[in-house]
């Protein structure tokens, strides 16, 4: 980590992905992580490099237990790489990397459109179905594909201390 000439700027060498929670119903966002990498292992999403708990999705809805808040739609907004994998037999497939991702309720998507779903969780068993073939999977990871820069210390600190931090924004865009 690099440190600007003001306090504010901070370069990140290595690679972050910020994933943003929304409702649009309430009009509310915000930002979970930045994290190295974001693990969904079943209906529960973790953010990398600790693997903490950044929310878990029941009742249909996203919900984050430690700051509270439920969200119906989670999305990045930089390329992002994207596979299935299940760690305990190290077997991976790899879905591509894309301009952005979301998640609308249990479904990832990977255009701005919604239209290109990806893979679903399958609530039944706990696992990540592959659209393209129908296969289960233990584990959803996105990874970020570039590097970023942060203009907000505070967000790259929180991560840092392994916190998810409760940064929020209003009257954006939804994706």
């Amino acid at each position: 980590m690099v440190i600007g000439e003001s306090s504010n700027d901070v370069e990140v060498r290595e690679r972050y992905l910020l994933m943003w929670a929304g409702n649009p119903a309430s009009g509310t966002q915000t930002v979970l992580g930045p994290a190295t990498v974001y693990r969904a292992i079943g209906s529960s999403l973790r953010m990398g490099p600790k693997e903490l708990e950044a929310a878990c999705f029941r009742n249909n809805l996203w919900c984050r237990r430690k700051i509270g808040g439920q969200f119906s739609l989670l999305w990045t907004e930089t390329p992002t790489i994207v596979h299935l994998e299940d760690s305990s037999n190290g077997q991976r497939c790899a879905l591509g990397t894309f301009e952005m991702v979301s998640m609308i309720c249990d479904t990832l998507y990977v255009d701005r459109e919604h239209s290109r779903q990806m893979a679903r969780l399958d609530e039944s068993v706990g696992k990540w179905r592959s659209m393209s073939d129908g296969t289960l999977w233990p584990e959803l990871v996105l990874l970020p594909a570039p590097r970023i820069a942060l203009s907000d210390s505070s967000l790259l600190t929180d991560a840092l201390n392994g916190g998810v931090t409760g940064t929020t924004r209003e009257n954006t865009t939804w994706h």
